[in-house]
């Protein structure tokens, strides 16, 4: 007999990316799309969110600085590729445009001629339009009364007395003084019943208006309203004070003391030392805003950060169609570029004894800033769990299948087009798909040293070997377990409604374990620039932001429902030191990023220190309970003994 062929899933794959600027895209021929490394911005003072912002981008270079740049560094310099565009520049001071839409590719563009400076450095100005005094709306004034007849109609319908008004005087004489005698008797007796006639609308007769007259009359609105006060006491509601004035003969007669002169000389010199401490050192600094690095490095400012801003949404309608994202990756050397897994949503509820229909699966390039066409598809054997970029060779990727298969792709040959430098074809514009180099069989897979499992996680040390612990820290599926990229020996897992972190070689448990959340956690990832902070995504579409030395009972931030449905992966990126950006897959197949503000990608003073004594406090911790919960056992186990002592001795 054939033994059965199991398969394995491959969730996850641990690359380090590094990403690099892509090359500019088509420009006008005035300006020219350029990249400027920090050093040449600190240089010539153009710093991104500090000297040029989106509300001012605009920077004047000096043209003889630009020219003793390139003098000095030779090719190395930033402004080595217009060198002769700007020893050609007729005027002083060339105009540096920062681009923060990246509409031409890069950050910044230099503009090459002078008109195309006055285009747009001193934009046209939209004329103002005089008013005339005549053209000016007045009030209305009255105008005299002009008879046209109408107050004869108004005569003819008045009502007028035509004969004088009668007057009837009815009297009754009474007569006091006659015997009354006042009894009591039941409303239900017949003799004492009474019968009530109300009005009702008789339907065998009515009579139809079919004219009626009324008249209007505009009266002023009023309005009548009182308040009642309680006398207080009386008392003054103001004061004036006069100033008590010395006469000439006490003022000199104190001038001229001897007491006088004697305190004027013992305070003389502390006055002076105050002074002088005043002008050397500013008593008004805060001393807190300087603990830090720069204003920025205060976790106070956590709390008032604006948070994560969208920038770009990708979306493939034809691809996404039925499919979820299970897997994201950013292209080490090419900024702006990401590919993504779409893999089939019906899967997770197939059962497995189901037989399962296979359909071409593909891993979709998107780049920036189009959101809408793919760059290029790679041609997959099988659903993609997870995928990587080599990190010595960008070119060559890597991914896992559904039936547990490796398969690797070889992208050199559409690099040129994934970077923006090959020359575009106006006659085809579709989407170029690649097929796979090379795939494993299903006999030579191998078995993860550490899996993912329902409910718990297992540890294995041997392929094919039974689990040698196991713990129930989540209370379902575990969906994320990422190493962080600042502690080796440190691991975050998210499963079921919670997360935990772990320590490697400790084999007691986790050692720290998040409280539990509403809505169950989904996908996770590590901070690339704060090891105190991660992100979290949840059931509902909502992101939870932790920092663990700012708060450890509940998220530090929370942006609410920024995707309709469940997010599926997480996945950070440094374009640059003030470039950080945050993709985000949903269960529809959309692709978000965004950008994360300065407050969560600035790190505090010493913050790897003070996570590492975090680690270890939190690892001694454990370690002391289950040294106290060995303890309670053995007494547990010794209590039980004596009882059952007891019992066989009472027989």
């Amino acid at each position: 007999m054939k033994p059965k062929s199991s398969f394995y899933q491959i969730t996850s794959l641990f690359f380090f990316p590094q990403l690099f600027l892509n090359a500019p895209e088509d420009h006008p021929d005035d300006i020219y799309p350029i990249v400027l490394t920090t050093a040449t911005q600190e240089l010539f003072e153009c710093c991104i969110d500090e000297d040029v912002t989106d509300q001012s981008p605009y920077k004047l270079l000096k043209k003889d600085d630009i020219i003793q740049d390139i003098k000095t560094r030779a090719a190395v310099s930033d402004f080595h590729p217009v060198k002769q565009f700007v020893l050609d520049y007729p005027e002083d001071e060339i105009l540096l445009v920062f681009d923060v839409d990246f509409t031409y590719g890069q950050s910044f563009y230099l503009v090459l001629t002078p008109e195309a400076k006055a285009r747009i450095y001193n934009p046209p100005q939209p004329e103002i339009i005089e008013v005339l005094e005549d053209d000016v709306s007045k009030t209305p004034e009255p105008k005299p009364w002009i008879s046209l007849g109408s107050e004869l109609e108004v005569d003819q319908e008045s009502v007028k007395e035509t004969r004088e008004k009668l007057c009837y005087k009815f009297y009754l004489k009474r007569r006091p003084g006659l015997p009354v005698c006042f009894s009591d008797r039941n409303s239900t007796e017949a003799e004492c019943r009474s019968v009530e006639c109300p009005s009702y609308q008789d339907s065998r007769f009515s009579i139809k208006r079919m004219q009626r007259d009324c008249g209007m009359q505009a009266v002023p609105r009023l309005q009548s309203s009182t308040t009642q006060t309680q006398r207080a006491f009386q008392r003054n509601i103001f004061t004036q004070y006069e100033p008590r004035e010395l006469s000439k003969k006490e003022k000199e007669r104190i001038l001229s003391s001897e007491n006088l002169r004697k305190f004027l000389n013992s305070v003389t010199p502390r006055v002076l030392h105050a002074l002088q401490q005043t002008h050397i050192m500013n008593v008004f600094t805060d001393d807190f805003k300087a603990l830090g690095i720069g204003a920025e490095a205060s976790d106070r400012l956590v709390m008032v950060s604006e948070g994560l801003k969208l920038q770009w949404t990708f979306t493939d309608e034809k691809r996404a169609m039925g499919n979820k994202i299970s897997s994201v990756s950013w292209h080490p050397t090419i900024h702006g570029l990401i590919a993504v897994a779409f893999i089939k949503k019906q899967e997770e509820q197939l059962d497995k004894s189901t037989a399962y229909i296979n359909s071409p699966a593909f891993i979709v390039f998107y780049g920036f800033p189009d959101q809408s066409n793919p760059r290029l598809l790679l041609e997959c054997p099988d659903d993609i769990f997870a995928f990587e970029f080599c990190p010595s060779n960008p070119n060559v990727i890597v991914g896992g299948c559904r039936n547990g298969k490796v398969v690797l792709w070889d992208i050199s040959f559409h690099a040129p087009h994934l970077q923006g430098t090959q020359p575009n074809s106006k006659k085809e514009n579709k989407t170029p798909v690649m097929r796979y180099c090379a795939v494993s069989s299903i006999e030579s897979r191998n078995d993860c040293q550490i899996k993912l499992c329902i409910f718990s996680i297992c540890l294995t040390s041997l392929p094919g070997a039974k689990p040698l612990l196991c713990f129930r820290t989540h209370a379902w599926f575990v969906n994320t377990m990422q190493r962080s990229p600042f502690f080796k020996d440190i691991l975050l897992t998210t499963g079921g409604w919670n997360f935990a972190i772990w320590k490697e070689g400790v084999m007691g448990g986790p050692i720290f374990v998040g409280p539990s959340s509403e809505q169950e956690y989904s996908a996770a990832c590590w901070s690339l620039s704060r090891p105190a902070v991660f992100f979290i995504g949840r059931n509902d579409g909502s992101i939870e932001v932790w920092n663990l030395l700012l708060n450890t009972s509940e998220s530090t931030h929370f942006h609410e429902h920024i995707a309709s449905t469940r997010i599926t992966c997480i996945k950070p990126c440094i374009a640059s030191s003030k470039q950080h950006y945050l993709a985000v897959a949903d269960n529809l197949g959309m692709l978000r990023v965004f950008s994360v503000p300065k407050t969560l990608r600035s790190p505090v003073k010493n913050e790897d220190l003070n996570m590492q004594i975090f680690f270890d406090r939190e690892h001694d911790r454990l370690k002391d309970y289950l040294e106290w919960e060995e303890q309670w056992a053995k007494q547990r186990k010794e209590a039980g003994e004596s009882k059952k002592q007891v019992v066989s001795s009472g027989f």
